[in-house]
């Protein structure tokens, strides 16, 4: 992203990335989300989605519980969220500061708003084979069979 906004002449003041590794968005995600950023003071705007699992670290071969109490019910857990890289939009400036002493680029600011998006399709980052399958098997069931 860098390098394509060194390379235009035009004024970009906001940026908006679709990972292609993320292929399969909510309808309206981007008009919601951009609408949430306009009207808001953020630097940045990226999308987020609500963590429902039990986690852990295994240390020493032993389980250790990260986000709850052994035993404890998984509708009882504090909610944790995770970044599921369907949408970033940030100003064009952080990606390329205008201060050229300034090295540091990058998409989400402190100053971000995290959009949830709790949607099937928060869960489709095509990384493997299989990802593929799956987001491809989503695409048929959601999309074409509901047209």
């Amino acid at each position: 992203m860098k390098h394509v906004l060194e390379s235009i002449t035009e004024k970009v003041e906001n940026v908006i990335l679709l990972q292609p590794t993320n292929p399969l968005r909510p309808e309206n995600l981007l008009k919601d989300a951009f609408d949430v950023y306009k009207s808001g003071s953020y630097d940045s705007l990226f999308t987020v989605s609500r963590n429902y699992q039990k986690l852990g670290k295994i240390i020493e071969n032993k389980f250790q519980p990260f986000n709850y109490i052994i035993g404890q019910r998984s509708q009882d857990l504090d909610p944790l969220f995770f970044e599921n890289g369907l949408l970033y939009v940030t100003k064009a400036s952080l990606i390329l500061p205008l201060d050229c002493a300034r090295v540091d680029s990058k998409i989400i600011s402190e100053n971000a708003f995290p959009f949830e998006v709790n949607h099937i399709f928060a869960n489709i980052d095509i990384d493997t084979p299989e990802d593929l399958e799956y987001g491809e098997y989503l695409y048929q069931k959601l999309i074409i069979h509901n047209s």
